[in-house]
């Protein structure tokens, strides 16, 4: 029987994701046929869930000779977490020598960590369901059917302290008739950053293995920035520059023996010619080495000129160096986990995990124009025309590394045409 034969005898397209259809086209070959053996179920839900936060806000200014103070003190409370947050934050001014072309600027600030809510979808979201099917002694292949304890992890967020950062800022602010200078030198230190604790713990009353979070994950960096402004007649020129002097992230890493499966993964590193290297880990484990991973240097530039009253352009171009980054490949692995989930599964059965590739994302210089035109029709009223080109030489942007796929999106040009009054 062909298979069109067989799609008649159904009455509907055959459908290798229906047991029924699996089951009536290995009757029709000779041999059993290539299957999956494993696959994970998601729940179809709908999560509805929010979280209310409360922000006090008090700020005040003073001069005090050659210096100018700003203090501030925010205080935060969110339903969530339940904990009261309490953020100094001063910044100031030396004019050296009374000189107002002269600024030495300082600031020591908190910052509490309000985005709360991807933590509290997650511990609402329902745990998806790792099944298995295998062939007969007849050679039947058979239905799915669930794997006890593979995939029943629920997350809980509880008796956790807010993450916060704190930094200090130390900077020169210099003005000449060559524009204005500025250089500043941040260092932030990031405390109290959610990780997973040790093994998850099962909870007889639903069934459901809990894991739950420390605040035990911590980093710090240096940073410095220039930047340089100058108006000369009708044109403004400018420049700005960041760059990440040092980093360092320590946290309490997830073992791959207790992690949830679809939390596996692998970073492989190397090539076709020298070979690769595969460490297994978790996704959860690279998101918090990644924080503040490969922050390459960066500049950008610009320059905008008034040519008439109503004829402006304006063309600025972006720097970034080349880094290193893992990226997701479409390639797979087979994990040695699948033992630890399944103790049935024979050795002809393998649980393939994604791989993350080391790869070197090239440097790239973007370069973006603009014109705008508003002439003058009545009085007040005026049309505005104006055209922006975005990557005007059509350069690669590399938002698709290499060995992956994906669409870059090269020279564009938008069009506006507008009315206007005063």
């Amino acid at each position: 029987m062909t298979i069109e034969e067989l799609e008649a005898q159904l009455g509907e397209p055959l459908d290798f994701t229906n047991p029924d259809h699996v089951l009536a086209y290995s009757n029709i070959v000779t041999a059993s046929p290539q299957y999956f053996a494993l696959r994970s179920v998601y729940p179809e839900e709908y999560i509805d869930v929010n979280v209310q936060n409360v922000s006090f806000h008090v700020t005040d200014s003073m001069d005090l000779g050659d210096v100018t103070l700003n203090a501030a003190l925010r205080a935060d409370y969110d339903d969530f977490l339940q904990n009261v947050n309490i953020a100094p934050r001063i910044s100031g001014g030396y004019r050296l020598f009374g000189d107002g072309d002269k600024l030495i600027t300082f600031g020591a600030n908190r910052y509490y960590d309000t985005n709360l809510l991807s933590y509290v979808v997650r511990e609402a979201q329902l745990p998806y369901q790792l099944e298995r099917r295998s062939i007969a002694l007849n050679g039947d292949l058979q239905g799915w059917s669930p794997l006890s304890g593979a995939s029943d992890y629920r997350y809980r967020f509880d008796n956790l302290d807010t993450p916060y950062n704190d930094e200090i800022v130390l900077g020169w602010k210099q003005a000449t008739d060559w524009g204005n200078y500025a250089i500043e030198y941040v260092k932030r230190w990031r405390r109290d950053q959610i990780s997973v604790s040790g093994d998850p713990v099962y909870n007889p009353e639903d069934g459901y293995y809990y894991r739950t979070q420390t605040n035990n994950g911590k980093g710090q960096n240096d940073r410095i920035s220039l930047s340089w402004a100058w108006q000369f007649n009708t044109s403004s020129f400018w420049f700005n520059t960041t760059y990440q002097i040092s980093e360092e992230v320590s946290f309490d890493e997830e073992d791959v023996d207790v992690a949830p499966i679809d939390e596996l993964i692998f970073l492989r590193s190397g090539d076709e010619e020298t070979g690769f290297t595969y460490v297994e880990t978790t996704l959860n484990n690279l998101r918090l080495a990644e924080t503040d991973f490969s922050q390459p240097l960066a500049f950008n530039v610009g320059w905008t000129t008034g040519w008439t009253d109503t004829f402006t352009t304006s063309v600025t171009g972006s720097y970034r160096q080349a880094f290193d980054d893992y990226v997701a490949t479409d390639d797979v692995q087979s994990s040695g986990q699948l033992l630890r989930i399944c103790s049935i599964c024979d050795g002809e059965e393998v649980l393939n995990v994604p791989v993350y590739q080391l790869v070197n994302v090239p440097s790239r210089f973007l370069v973006n124009a603009s014109a705008t035109w508003v002439p003058e029709v009545v009085g007040d009223h005026a049309l505005r025309f104006r055209v922006d080109v975005q990557n005007l030489f059509d350069a690669r942007t590399y938002s698709v590394t290499s060995g992956t796929s994906g669409i870059e999106t090269g020279r564009s040009i938008w069009f506006e045409v507008g009315y206007q009054w005063h």
